[in-house]
């Protein structure tokens, strides 16, 4: 019989083992914890005495038997515990915060983890725990030292009553008196606490002055819900010691380990998901940590790169930004390296997919220099596919390739070349057929911006969207499938989306060969965040009167937005009349006579001339600015218009390690579908609207196939765009620490004053104004006489236009829009987004009788056109059906028939206008895009609802006496919609009569 009592464990006094070997003090020590957070909570166990840790009752192992057999089944089952291992505890928060009687013992000879009776090979149990007894949470006793640097981190002050000597351990005592106040202190003072997978961990992260909980598992933190004995369903909770913590407004940080394995992912994720949702319910601010790899745990992490590292990564992420940085992690890589310069890196032979991510700068496309040299020298071809066709151009220049632009029939080359991914069809101008490069080697640059572009763009690749994803697949499946083909994907932001994208229409399962630089600049550049745009540009004005010459980034061009790249030019035009101002942006670079015309291939050469230049996202990837010494600064106001990363691509642009001032909006405006950050919910949501729609036009839906690949990635690619726009200063700002800047705000001795920053704003307004109101009128002045729309057609594709010749393009395109003379007020109405609105409102009203049959003839030419192959988003895009009968269930259409009518919260079919909205909360969100608040009033819904048609409320005055109710009407809009649709109508009508 074992030497050891069978008396149950949890009832006898524990008393503070000073013993460890120099192995497990070792172990400790090399995971980045303090010695004295060692002795206070680790003990080296061996033989009977592990027993009395982790078998607290006997029975609970066997069945209640002799004590000589109990033992003998325990040490048969446990035996291997003997050998010795490291056991750690610590404080109870549920019991007075004395030394807790649970723990965790990692052995040195682990047991094998068992499937049923079989042992599962190489998968060891690495940590052991008491049997019978439900799993908790570790709260290590931490020294005083330790506590004092969590103080000064915080700021929050030490306890009066606390002694020195009470809370080191010493040799000389025989027994610890735990630091019982610690905790109490942390949750008292609400004080920001993480959540780490580990005692060690949580050592480390103490030890560097952050409060940690050790979990003993990822999905320790919570219990399931499970069916009790009583046959009700328990609900999914936090373990007691977390609620214990989880209090209103307390920050708690979850930072688990760095996973490339596919099913780790998925079971982390589901754990931080279970625990993010249970603490939110809570009221905490829960943030989360993700660690870069290639260091799996946090204190691996911070004794490869210290604190300094882990400070900028700690928290750094709320739920919507960790969705999409889950969205954008790159696993299963196959080399990883560190280089500042890629230089003429050797791929491998055989390798068909190659994917490379490295930070920017460090010459990837100077990589591709020498592999399309190789090729053409072999006779093989080579196609180059961006996004832009200004980029394409200037890449194709640098690495040896013909642009399409630049070929004609009788000078076309068997070398390949590069093109917009726009043009991946037959009727393009480079009538591209995939099948007549089936053993081309195919270069994707800025891969992740490239797909993206192909999945959502406005541009002409909407008509041809099905085709150019037929094309992509295509093209792909004969890259990897041939002799002498392949694929090479190259991005700084590259993620598995891209790889599964080319994978998945290809329609071949190969493994990728992906090359990770992880290398980041030592110091990269002090970024200042400004809270106002205004701010900022009185603080840039500053620099350029103080003889600076400066870089600006903006996201827009129009003349109607005042930090666009048209009045950015027109102010500092009359600010600086000396100096030399440069607008880059889609039309200067094709307009005639322009010194921005053809820049893009030559601005190491052409932008030292000038001392202040300005772009907008033309250049925002693909080119590399590598001028040293010209700009002291880049500024960038970002409004929300491009996705988080376009963004920080942008600022990367110019390559020297200058200062970069920052404004970014704090909610972005470029959301895909029903703004959600999970990807199953924007599919589910695209396919409701899609079947809804089909199922009112009455469509066979047998006639159709989708491309199951492009819409799976748009809803990934989605989800990540929406979790940046959410929260898009704090994302952008993120984003760039993580690439290894520094970000700081700006310092307030900086800023300027209020009455100048009201001075500039006004400035600001007044000339947009001006600005905005000349273009309209040039828009409307424009002849367009007896012009065709071959004509218009024609003009479209003309590669440089004059600016008088956009303002045709325009009145024409606006002209067969709406039906009606196009004055200046419907030139600005429409850029305010006029047309979708009233368009809804005829179909609501006096249009309804025709919706059917022109939704079922576009339906009819979608499918015609794109051999019966659907892109839903685009196709629900195109239809109004669904729209309009979901308005009609909402009682709209019959709201808007009664002309004069006053409106409060309490009538009867406002009432029931509210019930419904709640009802359909999610469909009004996906087929409106229309959010309803679950304490939305009445009104409010209205409100709501009509503003989707372009019109108002008119509050009016209060009824009566008592509870008196406020009235309201809609505002009689006088906006012209009636004359366009008396237009719309009488073309309709002939239409129909003409069938």
């Amino acid at each position: 019989m074992l030497a050891v009592s069978l008396e149950n464990p949890v009832n006898q006094a524990f008393s503070v083992n000073p013993y460890i070997t120099k192995a497990h003090f070792k172990e400790w020590t090399e995971s980045g914890v303090d010695p004295e957070i060692i002795k206070l909570n680790v003990k080296s166990l061996v033989g009977d005495e592990v027993y009395q840790y982790l078998i607290p009752d006997p029975s609970s192992v066997t069945k209640r038997v002799h004590p000589d057999a109990q033992w003998r089944s325990i040490r048969a089952r446990y035996g291997h515990l003997e050998n010795g291992g490291w056991w750690v505890d610590g404080a109870d928060p549920l019991n007075g915060y004395v030394i807790n009687q649970w723990g965790s013992f990692k052995p040195d000879t682990p047991r094998n983890k068992h499937n049923g009776f079989k042992a599962v090979e190489n998968k060891k149990i690495k940590y052991e725990h008491p049997f019978g007894v439900l799993m908790r949470a570790i709260f290590l006793n931490v020294p005083l030292h330790i506590w004092e640097k969590i103080s000064k981190r915080y700021d929050v002050p030490l306890p009066p009553s606390i002694k020195r000597d009470v809370y080191s351990y010493s040799d000389s005592v025989d027994e610890y008196i735990p630091s019982i106040s610690f905790w109490e202190w942390v949750q008292v003072n609400n004080i920001p606490v993480s959540i780490v997978e580990g005692a060690k961990k949580a050592g480390a992260l103490l030890t560097a002055g952050y409060v940690a909980i050790a979990l003993p598992g990822i999905f320790a933190g919570y219990r399931k819900s499970r069916i009790l004995e009583n046959g009700e369903i328990s609900e999914r909770a936090l373990i007691p010691e977390l609620q214990h913590f989880s209090t209103p407004g307390r920050e708690i940080n979850i930072c688990f380990d760095y996973e490339d394995r596919p099913v780790q992912i998925r079971s982390m994720d589901a754990a931080i998901n279970g625990l993010y949702f249970l603490l939110l319910e809570k009221g905490c601010d829960t943030r989360i940590t993700c660690l870069p790899g290639k260091e799996k745990g946090v204190d691996d992490f911070i004794v490869a790169h210290g604190v300094g590292a882990y400070d900028k990564i700690h928290a750094a992420l709320t739920y919507d930004q960790w969705i999409a940085w889950g969205l954008s992690r790159l696993t299963g890589v196959s080399v990883t390296i560190n280089q500042e310069f890629l230089g003429a890196m050797r791929l491998p032979n055989g390798e068909k997919l190659v994917a490379i991510k490295s930070p920017k700068g460090t010459g990837k496309t100077e990589l591709l220099i020498s592999i399309v040299a190789l090729r053409i020298s072999l006779g093989l071809p080579t196609i180059l596919i961006t996004h832009r066709i200004q980029l394409g151009q200037s890449i194709c220049g640098r690495i040896g390739l013909d642009y399409v632009a630049e070929i004609n029939d009788g000078n076309r080359t068997y070398f390949g070349f590069g093109l917009c991914v726009d043009s991946l069809h037959p009727e393009s101008q480079a009538q591209f057929n995939a099948q007549n490069w089936k053993d081309a080697l195919v270069i994707v640059d800025e891969c992740e911006q490239v797909f993206w572009h192909a999945l959502t763009a406005s541009t002409e690749i909407k008509k041809h969207r099905t085709e150019v994803i037929d094309q992509l697949g295509a093209l792909f499946r004969n890259a990897l499938t041939s002799n002498d083909g392949g694929v090479i994907l190259l991005d700084a932001d590259l993620s598995n989306l891209s790889i599964d994208f080319v994978l998945g229409l290809a329609e071949v399962d190969i493994k990728p060969w992906i090359v990770l630089n992880a290398w980041r600049p030592i110091n990269g550049r002090l970024v200042i965040s400004y809270e106002k745009a205004t701010q900022m540009l009185a603080v840039l004005e500053d620099e350029i009167h103080a003889g600076k010459k400066v870089f600006v980034i903006t996201q827009s061009q129009k003349a109607k937005s005042k930090f666009g790249t048209i009045n950015l030019e027109a102010r500092w035009r009359q600010l600086f009349p000396n100096l030399k101002i440069l607008r880059i942006d889609s039309d200067s670079v094709r307009e005639p006579g322009h010194p921005a015309l053809g820049c893009i291939s030559k601005l190491n050469q052409i932008l030292t001339q000038y001392d202040i230049v300005i772009c907008s996202p033309t250049i925002e990837t693909g080119v590399s600015i590598d001028i040293q010494g010209h700009f002291a600064s880049v500024w960038a106001f970002f409004q929300g218009v491009s996705p988080v990363n376009s963004a920080c691509q942008a600022v990367a642009r110019l390559r020297e390690l200058v200062p970069l001032h920052v404004y970014a909006a704090s909610r972005g405006l470029s959301f895909a579908g029903n703004q959600s950050t999970s990807y199953k919910s924007l599919i589910s949501g695209q396919n409701k609207v899609f079947k809804f729609s089909l199922s009112l036009i009455g469509f066979d839906g047998n006639n159709y196939t989708i491309n199951g690949t492009a819409l799976t990635i748009w809803g990934n690619m989605g989800a990540r765009v929406n979790a940046g726009m959410k929260d898009y200063n704090t994302s952008i700002l993120a984003a760039l620490e993580l690439e290894g800047h520094t970000v700081i705000e700006a310092p307030e001795e900086n800023l300027p004053s209020e009455s100048t920053e009201k001075q500039i704003a006004g400035e600001l307004k007044a000339m947009k104004e001006n600005n905005y109101i000349d273009y309209c009128n040039q828009v409307s002045e424009q002849d367009i006489g007896e012009m065709t729309i071959s004509e218009y057609e024609a003009l479209l594709t003309k590669k440089a236009k004059t600016q008088q010749e956009r303002y045709i393009e325009k009145k024409y395109e606006l002209s067969l829009r709406y039906s009606v003379d196009v004055d200046a007020d419907l030139v600005a109405a429409d850029d305010e987004g006029f047309y979708p609105a009233i368009r809804l409102h005829y179909y609501l009203t006096v249009g309804r009788p025709f919706l059917l049959e022109r939704d079922r003839k576009v339906v009819e030419k979608i499918l015609a056109e794109s051999s019966n192959r659907v892109f839903i988003p685009d196709f629900n895009r195109s239809t109004w059906i669904a729209s309009v009968a979901t308005l009609e269930l909402l009682g709209i259409g019959a709201i808007l028939s009664q002309t004069d009518r006053v409106f409060r919260g309490n009538d009867e079919d406002m009432q029931v206008l509210l019930s419904k909205a709640l009802q359909y909360r999610s469909e009004i969100k996906d087929l409106l895009g229309i959010t309803i608040s679950k304490n939305a009033t009445p009104i409010q819904v209205l409100r709501q609802i009509i503003k989707k048609l372009g019109l108002k409320l008119k509050a009016g005055g209060r009824d009566g006496a008592g509870d008196r109710q406020r009235f309201y009407t809609i505002k009689n809009p006088n906006d012209g919609r009636l004359e366009i649709f008396s237009k719309w109508l009488a073309k309709d009508e002939a239409n129909d009569n003409a069938h």
